[in-house]
């Protein structure tokens, strides 16, 4: 293997390691160990606001240099029909179970940032699914040399 293809799998590897350590150190720092929930202006909400500029800077300029890079790593549009019309279908059998054990619970009207959550939810699945999938399995794919 190409010893300069080895080296971005080594950076974006380390820089994915060391965002998600440095998210927990953050969170320490700032709550200890009681993982209370503070205001907005907390530095954790900080460190995520840069990271997310500093990662989706990154992958803009990969997606600059490297042409057909969002189809390697699987975004595609193949099969995201099928895809989406079965989470609808699971979405609008479960929320009617859902709806009754909030009515049953008292949780009803559901709170104005539960809107929110729902809206931002689906982006931050992508996100997970894509660090974990193509910044650290294809990475470490990449280094460890097959048997």
């Amino acid at each position: 293997m190409n010893k300069d293809v080895l080296i971005p799998s080594k950076v974006e590897l380390a820089l994915v390691i060391l965002t998600g350590v440095g998210r927990a150190a953050v969170e320490v720092a700032a709550r200890g160990l009681k993982g209370d929930i503070g205001p907005l202006n907390q530095p954790q909400n900080y460190y995520n606001l840069a990271a997310c500029v500093l990662w989706g800077s990154y992958l803009v300029w990969r997606m600059v240099r490297t042409p057909g890079i969002l189809r390697e790593w699987g975004f595609r549009t193949g099969g995201f029909a099928a895809a989406f019309g079965a989470a609808i279908l699971f979405a609008a059998v479960a929320v009617v179970p859902l709806l009754l054990y909030g009515r049953f619970m008292g949780r009803l009207p559901l709170p104005r940032t539960f809107w929110l959550v729902l809206a931002l939810y689906p982006l931050w699945g992508l996100a997970q699914q894509f660090a974990l999938q193509d910044m650290v399995a294809r990475n470490l794919r990449a280094l460890i040399p097959v048997m």
